[in-house]
């Protein structure tokens, strides 16, 4: 009891000053002398576990240090909690600025020194050399490809095949970085970034024989034909995302290279209402 007694007016102290550790026991003007033997064991126990506390967190070796922050879009670069665009936000660092050392690698991440996590191709690390390889040390398999939208609007690069975030968007002519990888009818760039392959003048998409995917012509010549006259949208998905563009009543369309459901995929790579369509298959 006499432990517990005066392991109270120790968690009162500190309550009352503020802190969490390095408590000064002088303070509490106890009498040392009246403190039973097992009360000197158990504030022993106290004194062991506070010096746990202090142990100093390991100390990893420098992999780079100097970088600092260089975002396409001059924008602020987002410090994370873990490896991924969809970890917690702590800070976003201003471009130019100088970073903490980084201490790990995984993928295009970098965890700095304070144990946060970058994206490393918008930094000026070593790690990522885009002149030769992707920010994931993939081969080139294309460069010096274009923007070509269809719209002559830019191109969206998103952090993802298709999802995550608009990171910048592209104007239409540009070169835009070496290709690293694809998926589907999306080209991962250097930087690290996606973007809408049908929309660029890259040869792995070649529309004149085929549609986004080599898939073969299913119907040719088909027009738009709304209940409403109105434009018929055309999304990156069969009924999923945001409208790529919309499509005046009466328009030929693209040739259909898939179809699902009640959407028709076109060569473009963009899907469309079929019952919108004078297409035979409705």
């Amino acid at each position: 009891m006499e432990v517990l007694a005066y392991t109270h007016s120790y968690e009162s102290y500190e309550e009352a000053v503020g802190i969490d550790c390095d408590l000064d026991l002088r303070e509490l003007n106890l009498n040392w002398f009246k403190i039973p033997n097992t009360a000197w064991l158990g504030l022993l126990g106290c004194a062991v576990w506070l010096a746990s506390l202090s142990v100093t967190a390991p100390v990893f070796a420098a992999l780079e240090t100097g970088i600092k922050v260089k975002t396409p879009s001059g924008g602020c670069l987002t410090a994370r909690k873990g490896p991924s665009d969809t970890s917690a936000a702590v800070f976003c660092v201003s471009n130019g600025a100088v970073l903490k050392p980084v201490v790990v690698k995984n993928g295009n991440w970098l965890q700095l020194s304070s144990g946060n996590w970058v994206y490393g191709p918008y930094t000026t690390s070593k790690l990522f050399d885009e002149s030769s390889e992707g920010g994931g040390g993939s081969p080139i398999l294309e460069s010096g490809i274009k923007v070509k939208t269809p719209n002559g609007g830019c191109l969206k690069a998103l952090t993802g095949p298709g999802t995550g975030q608009v990171v910048a968007c592209v104007r239409s002519g540009s070169a835009l970085k070496p290709v690293v990888a694809t998926n589907g009818n999306w080209l991962q760039l250097s930087s690290g970034n996606w973007v809408y392959a049908p929309y660029t003048t890259s040869k792995l998409f070649d529309e004149s024989s085929e549609g986004g995917g080599g898939s073969p012509i299913l119907e040719s010549g088909i027009k738009v034909k709304t209940p409403n006259g109105g434009c018929l949208k055309a999304l990156p998905g069969p009924g999923t995302g945001q409208a790529v563009t919309c499509v005046s009543s009466g328009s030929v369309l693209k040739p259909v290279v898939a179809r699902n459901g009640n959407w028709l995929q076109l060569n473009s790579g963009n899907w469309v209402y079929g019952p919108y369509t004078t297409s035979k298959f409705f």
